[in-house]
């Protein structure tokens, strides 16, 4: 988390003042950086987080997501969604938890809040887990998806790994499932990023 590095103007616009403040902070020594071979300042979050402790700034919100994993759920049966993200959110420090309970939603939320994973059950009101997981694949293959049903029969199952889906999950299943799966799909942790 703390190796992330960010130019002038990424930490300008995560503090929302001027890239010329940055620089200025920079210059007068309040914000350390380094310099790229090609002249360039980037700034550690550790760095970042220092200056914030020495000078008394809150941290912006955004960045407390920093480092977690971002997991949208998507299923339309109310106490398993609920299971399922307090599951995740028990683990905060791991996991940012963003819930869907229909597949427009689910896809509205894939393509603005671009999750890392998503856990997505097949069947769904309206669009379908299949034509949601195709939606995100075209639109955004880097995220990772694992998807849950309770009942599909082996022909579902194919549909939705063809349309994109990483792996599949038969439902009922434990948290610590859940978690191992998420795991196993995503090689390292990937920054939160808007």
């Amino acid at each position: 988390m703390f190796d992330k590095k960010f130019t002038t103007t990424q930490v300008a616009d995560m503090m929302g003042v001027h890239p010329g403040s940055v620089a200025r902070w920079v210059k007068l020594g309040q914000l350390k950086a380094h310099v790229t071979p090609g002249g360039h300042r980037r700034i550690t979050m550790a760095d970042l987080f220092e200056f914030f402790k020495e000078h008394d700034v809150q941290i912006p919100d955004d960045m407390t997501h920093q480092g977690k994993l971002k997991v949208l759920i998507v299923e339309d049966e109310k106490p398993v969604l609920d299971v399922l993200a307090a599951g995740l959110r028990a683990h905060k420090d791991k996991y940012r938890v963003l819930t869907a309970s229909e597949g427009f939603e689910a896809g509205c939320k894939a393509c603005h809040l671009v999750p890392n994973v998503i856990v997505l059950d097949i069947y769904l009101p309206g669009l379908d887990g299949v034509n949601v997981c195709k939606l995100v694949k075209q639109h955004r293959e880097t995220i990772k998806i694992i998807a849950i049903s309770g009942k599909a029969p082996e022909e579902v199952q194919k549909q939705i790994m063809e349309a994109g889906a990483d792996m599949f999950l038969n439902k009922p299943f434990d948290i610590e499932d859940l978690i191992k799966a998420i795991d196993s799909i995503v090689e390292e942790p990937v920054l939160d990023q808007k």
